[in-house]
C-alpha cells in the first residue's frame, strides 16, 4: 500500500499540491486571455513563489496594468511652449508701474564734421558769429554720460528727469577773421561740466481700442544751467569760441505724441514733437537770440529674435528754423534738415537688468555723421 501510495505522488504531484494549497495562489479562480494563467496558455504552472515576486514586482512599480507606456521606461517629455516674447508693451502697460523708479545710464557719443550743426534745438557754433568766418572744416566730438530717472506717479502717468554730464572737443580750420595772409589756421578747443538739465511727464492714454494701438501724450523741459556759448570768451584772432560750452544757454520745451501698435514679434512705432525754444538776452552787442524752434517726426519698428534680444530700425527728422537776432533772422543762415537712420538693439539679462544699443547715421549734410548711445536700464 505505501509503495503504491509513493507511485502516485510521484506520476501527480502537481494534483496533490492544488489540492492541499490553502492559499490559491497556483489555481485562479476565473481564467481570462493574457492573463498568463495556466488554463489559458497551456503552460505549466509556475511555482508560488515565482508567482509572488512577480506579483510584488507589478505592485512595485505603481502603474495599473492600462498604463500608456511601457512599466520601467520614462514617459515621453511634453514640448514646452516658448516664453511668450515681451515687446515694449506688458499687460498693455508702456510705462513704469506706480511707485516704481527706473535708473537709466546712457554713455553717448557723437561724431561731426558739418559745417553748421544743430542738436536738439540749439547752435553749436555762436549764432551771431555765422556768416562772418569762413570756416573751411569743423570736427566735432561729443562725450555724453547722461543718468535718467523714471518714476511711476501712477499706473497711466510717469515722470521723467535726465542729468547729463558734457565733455566735447572741436578742431577747426578757417580763415582769419581780419584777413591777414589768408593763410588757413587751425584751433583746437575742449569743454566739459555738467549739462542742460531735462525734467518731463509722459501720459499713457488708452489700454484698448484704436485698433490695437497705444498712444503716450509726453512734455519734456529744458534747463539751461549748462554752460552757455555767449558766456564763453572769443578767441579775436579766429573768431572763435576759446572753450567749449557744455549747454545751449536757451530754455526750451517739447510736447510730443507716441503712438506704438504691437504685432507679436513685431512692435511699430512713431513720435511726433515741437520743440519750442525761448528767446534770451544776453545784453551787450548781442542783445535777444532765439536759436530757432524745430520740429522732430521719427518711426520705425522693434523685432523680436527670441524672449531676451531685440532688433530696431527706424528713421528720425528734425527741422532746425533759423535762428534770429533781435528779432532779425541772422544773415546767411537757413533751415536746416537733419536726418538719421537708427539701428538699435537690446538684450533682457534678467527680468530687472538689460541693456540697449543704438547707433544713428546722418543721412543729410546738416546731420551729425555718427551717434552712438548705449544704455543699462535698472528697476528698483
Amino acid at each position: 500500500m505505501w509503495g503504491l501510495l509513493l507511485v502516485f505522488l510521484v506520476i501527480f504531484p502537481g494534483r496533490t499540491g492544488a489540492a492541499g494549497a490553502d492559499d490559491g495562489s497556483n489555481a485562479p479562480a476565473v481564467a481570462s486571455p493574457g492573463d498568463g494563467s495556466p488554463e489559458s496558455s497551456g503552460k505549466a504552472p509556475s511555482p508560488p513563489d515565482k508567482k509572488k515576486r512577480a506579483k510584488k514586482k507589478k505592485s512595485s512599480s505603481g502603474q495599473p496594468s492600462g498604463a500608456p507606456f511601457p512599466v520601467g521606461q520614462a514617459p515621453a517629455k511634453k514640448k514646452k511652449k516658448p516664453p511668450q516674447v515681451e515687446t515694449l508693451v506688458t499687460n498693455t502697460g508702456i510705462l513704469v508701474p506706480q511707485g516704481k523708479l527706473l535708473v537709466e545710464n546712457t554713455l553717448e557719443y557723437i561724431h561731426n564734421t558739418a559745417t553748421q550743426v544743430a542738436l536738439q534745438g540749439f547752435t553749436v557754433l555762436p549764432a551771431i558769429l555765422i556768416g562772418t568766418i569762413n570756416v573751411e572744416s569743423v570736427e566735432q566730438d561729443i562725450y555724453m554720460d547722461v543718468l535718467t530717472f523714471y518714476y511711476g506717479i501712477t499706473n497711466n502717468l510717469e515722470a521723467e528727469v535726465d542729468v547729463p554730464y558734457v565733455y566735447r572737443t572741436e578742431g577747426v580750420l578757417s580763415y582769419p577773421i581780419n584777413g591777414g595772409s589768408g593763410s588757413l589756421l587751425q584751433t583746437g578747443t575742449s569743454g566739459n561740466g555738467l549739462g542742460d538739465i531735462e525734467f518731463g511727464l509722459h501720459e499713457q492714454l488708452n489700454h484698448s481700442g484704436f485698433g490695437g494701438a497705444y498712444f503716450l501724450a509726453n512734455v519734456i523741459g529744458k534747463a539751461n544751467n549748462g554752460t552757455n556759448p555767449f558766456s564763453i570768451p572769443i578767441n579775436s584772432q579766429t573768431g572763435l569760441l576759446t572753450a567749449q560750452p557744455t549747454g545751449s544757454g536757451f530754455w526750451s520745451i517739447e510736447p510730443s505724441l507716441t503712438a506704438i501698435y504691437p504685432s507679436d514679434p513685431v512692435v511699430f512705432y512713431a513720435n511726433a514733437a515741437y520743440i519750442y525754444n525761448f528767446s534770451a538776452n544776453f545784453g551787450g552787442n548781442i542783445g535777444t537770440i532765439n536759436p530757432g524752434n524745430a520740429t522732430d517726426l521719427s518711426f520705425g519698428a522693434g523685432f523680436s529674435l527670441n524672449d531676451k534680444a531685440s532688433f530696431d530700425v527706424g528713421y528720425d527728422q528734425m527741422t532746425l528754423w533759423p535762428p534770429t537776432q533781435n528779432g532779425v533772422q541772422i544773415p546767411l543762415t537757413q533751415v536746416l534738415q537733419l536726418g538719421s537712420l537708427v539701428f538699435g538693439y537690446s538684450y533682457n539679462v534678467s527680468r530687472y537688468f538689460f541693456y540697449l544699443l543704438n547707433v544713428e547715421v546722418g543721412v543729410t549734410p546738416d546731420a551729425p555723421n555718427i551717434q552712438i548711445s548705449f544704455r543699462v536700464p535698472l528697476y528698483f
